[in-house]
């Protein structure tokens, strides 16, 4: 994906990297554009369990 800055991105630009990616993460999934695969995690104990930590 390529994204041009306009003049309002510009001065929003002191974002760190790490909060755009998230952005753009978000605008993807509510776009339809990517799946959502954040997940409701009731039990850290099963969540790690079941990734295999």
């Amino acid at each position: 994906m390529n994204f041009r800055l306009d003049k309002a991105s510009k001065r929003n630009s002191d974002l760190d990297e790490e909060s755009k990616k998230e952005m753009i993460r978000v605008l993807a999934v509510e776009n339809g554009l990517i799946e959502d695969t954040d997940r409701d995690v009731k039990s850290l104990d099963k969540y790690f369990k079941d990734l295999g930590t």
